[in-house]
This record gives structure tokens, C-alpha cells and sequence, in this order.
């Protein structure tokens, strides 16, 4: 009895493996002829790039079936790239802007995972939100010397950037603008830099300096949160605001005396002796929160500061 049961249990089986093979087969042939279809299209120009010349302006549906291509030069007759236009080209490893160009909408090239380098030229004064997003290839990138704002998530997630140049002519950096970009290791804000958004430089987990100019008046919440190398970090008396958790667990950012400057708030870390040191502007109002996590001396921190010049809040922790 037990041998004529495991006989139709072995032929079951023996069946659903026949079963099993023939529609891998039926499978590898259908994804075989559709990829040939794609190839043969691709090949035939249904892909086509001569189209551009005519054009001033390209969104996501002006190449449409486009995405396998991996370099590509646009038209000096295109004036905008707009939102989501290469957004998801994974094969894209290399680009040539149109001299001409105006704008780069949202999304432009987010996810293009690929690409190394890209160009802006001059001729751009605005980029849209999280334009550059998720290039995680992306090594160096040359700003346009007319580019009025980084908008919020444009550079999110650019792992392997190491360093970027801003150009004299931004006068703001979005939320989020370099959250993740965990290569970045240095980064010079220029002067007509006015205010850093929420997350700016969020887990830039090896920024280890950086220098705030003079003009900003105010540091949104979590900007340099997570940046754990962070040693570095000197604020102007232009700062009139610094939100809740700007430098949240950066462990080693120490805090000392500057004793040449009278005008400065100074907060002073338990770790005095630890090089780096922060002087915090004179207008500034200065919250707990700002430091949480920051230092062992967190619980320690003596704040020093004249009555007439700022105020200190003890905000909730």
C-alpha cells in the first residue's frame, strides 16, 4: 500500500516539475522576443533623438522609449528640460546640456544611477526639486555662476559626490538639499547664501568643516543633524535663528571659549579641550534642542551669554 502511494506522490511530482520547466521556457521566450522588439525599435529610430533639434522645451514623453540610451547631447535650441524628463534613466552614464538652457524642472534626472559627471551651464538660473536626487554615480557636478537657489532634495542621496562649488549667486539652500551625501566632506557657502533649510546636510556623514558666511540669518531644523565627523563649524552674528535639532548627534562637535570676541555668545562643552570650537552670533536665540545629542557634555553645557544682546530658552528635550 505505502509503495503505491509514494509511486503517485514521485509521479505528482515528476509532473509538476515538466510543469514547472515548461513555463520557465514559455516565459524566457516571451521576455526573449519582447526585448528583441525593444532592440529592433531602439535600432529603427522610434528612439529618436533627431527630434530634439526642432524643439525649445522637452519633457518626459518627448523620448519616450528612450530610457536604454547612455549619452545623449541636447540641442543648443532647447531652453527647459522639464519635470521627470530623464528621471529613472539608469543607463544614462553621460549628458551634454544645451548651452542655451534655462531651467532643469523636478525630477529631471533623479535616479539616474549611472551618470558620473554633468555640466550646467551659465546660461541656468533655476533647478527644480530633487532634480539630481538618487545619483548615486554622481562624482562631481559644475554649477551654473547664475543659479539663484538650490532647491529643496536637489542633491539628495548623491553618495559617491565629494564636493561641489555654489556659486556666489544662490541666495538659498532648500530642506534636504544634500541629505545623504555621505562623500561630501567639505562645502563653502558663499556669502549671498541668506538661510539653510530644514535637513540641509542631513547624515553627510563625512562633512568635517564647514564655514556659515556672514549674510545667514537663520538654520532650519536638523541642517547639520547626523553629520557625525562634524568638527568644525563657525556661525555669524547674522544668525538670528538655529531650529530644534540643527546639530543633533554630531558627536564630535566640541564647543570652546572665544575669549577675543565680546560680542559672541559662547557655548562652552564640558569636552573643552577638544580643537574645534562654534562662536554663535550675537542676535542668536539659542535653545537646548539645538545641541541634542551632540556631546557627552550635552548635560553639562554652561550657556554664557549679555542679556542685552540674546536670550536663552531651555525649549524641551
Amino acid at each position: 500500500m505505502k509503495i503505491i502511494i509514494l509511486k503517485k506522490i514521485s509521479k505528482y511530482i515528476i509532473i509538476f516539475i515538466i510543469l514547472i520547466i515548461i513555463l520557465y521556457i514559455i516565459n524566457y521566450y516571451l521576455y526573449s522576443i519582447n526585448y528583441k522588439k525593444y532592440i529592433e525599435n531602439y535600432k529603427n529610430n522610434k528612439c529618436d533623438v533627431t527630434k530634439l533639434q526642432s524643439l525649445t522645451s522637452i519633457n518626459e514623453n518627448t523620448l519616450f522609449k528612450c530610457s536604454a540610451i547612455y549619452n545623449i547631447t541636447i540641442p543648443d535650441s532647447v531652453t527647459n528640460i522639464g519635470d521627470r524628463t530623464f528621471g529613472g534613466y539608469s543607463n544614462l552614464v553621460e549628458i551634454t546640456l544645451s548651452k542655451n538652457l534655462q531651467s532643469i524642472g523636478a525630477n529631471a534626472f533623479t535616479g539616474c544611477s549611472a551618470l558620473t559627471t554633468i555640466t550646467i551651464p551659465d546660461s541656468v538660473t533655476s533647478i527644480g526639486y530633487s532634480a539630481f536626487s538618487g545619483c548615486s554615480k554622481l562624482v562631481k557636478i559644475t554649477l551654473s555662476k547664475n543659479l539663484q537657489s538650490i532647491s529643496a532634495a536637489t542633491f539628495n542621496s548623491c553618495v559617491a559626490l565629494t564636493t561641489i562649488n555654489i556659486p556666489d549667486t544662490v541666495t538659498s539652500i532648500g530642506s534636504i538639499a544634500f541629505e545623504w551625501c555621505t562623500s561630501l566632506t567639505t562645502i563653502t557657502i558663499p556669502d549671498s547664501v541668506t538661510s539653510i533649510g530644514i535637513g540641509a546636510f542631513q547624515q553627510c556623514t563625512n562633512l568635517t568643516k564647514i564655514t556659515i558666511p556672514i549674510p545667514i540669518k537663520s538654520i532650519g531644523p536638523y541642517a547639520f543633524s547626523g553629520c557625525s565627523v562634524l568638527t568644525s563649524i563657525t556661525i555669524p552674528d547674522s544668525v538670528t535663528s538655529i531650529g530644534e535639532g540643527a546639530f543633533d548627534k554630531n558627536t564630535k562637535l566640541y564647543f570652546k571659549n572665544n575669549k577675543n570676541n565680546k560680542k559672541n555668545i559662547t557655548v562652552i562643552y564640558k569636552s573643552i579641550d577638544k580643537l574645534p570650537k562654534i562662536k554663535i552670533g550675537a542676535n542668536l536665540l539659542i535653545t537646548k534642542n539645538n545641541f541634542s545629542d551632540s556631546s557627552e557634555g550635552l548635560s553639562q553645557m554652561p550657556i554664557f551669554w549679555k542679556p542685552e544682546l540674546a536670550k536663552y530658552s531651555s525649549g524641551s528635550h
